[in-house]
């Protein structure tokens, strides 16, 4: 048994064993949510995915060979350089309220004939609104991301091709 002195100072040890653990308990909790990832930002991904899948689906915007039964990559039909084949091709359902995009081909050599430029839009109400907001430049709810992509292509208007730049501005809401 001890004495009133010995129990003064088991209990002193006990008090600052307890204060070490409520310091390294604290330390742990604030390292676990300074580095915990509490935003995943896919925008980036998801415009990717949606320019890719509009230049190498057969339901994009690139010359589809139904005898190969395959894409070529980098070659725009001018026939399916229309709103109502990318609807058809880019389904997102009857209210898109996922992406917007403007696609903008004009031919590499300048000066540019009328109507040389060709403007594209998908889903253009939205693309509007959006395009807006992420000009104001909103990071949180109610704003807005866009991102831009520069391709050379080849524009294929019945039978000639006509070497061109392919602008993809895709506009995605934050969530």
């Amino acid at each position: 048994m001890l004495g009133k002195k010995g129990q003064t100072f088991v209990y002193m040890m006990w008090i600052l064993r307890i204060i070490y653990l409520i310091l390294v308990v604290t330390s742990i909790v604030l390292l676990i949510k300074v580095y915990a990832i509490k935003d995943v930002k896919t925008q980036e991904l998801e415009a990717t995915l949606f320019i890719n899948r509009v230049l190498q689906s057969p339901g994009g915007l690139c010359y589809y060979d139904s005898t190969l039964n395959r894409v070529v990559t980098g070659v725009i039909d001018a026939n399916r350089f229309s709103v109502s084949h990318l609807n058809r091709g880019m389904n997102y359902g009857d209210e898109n309220k996922y992406i917007a995009a403007k696609f903008v081909i004009a031919p590499m050599k300048k000066p540019y004939a009328p109507g040389a430029v060709k403007t594209l839009m998908y889903n253009p109400v939205w693309y509007d609104r959006w395009a807006f907001r992420a000009d104001t430049g909103a990071k949180k709810e109610g704003g807005a991301a866009k991102i831009e992509r520069f391709f050379n292509v080849i524009y294929r208007e019945q039978g000639v091709d006509i070497p061109a730049k392919l602008n993809i501005t895709v506009v995605l809401p934050n969530e």
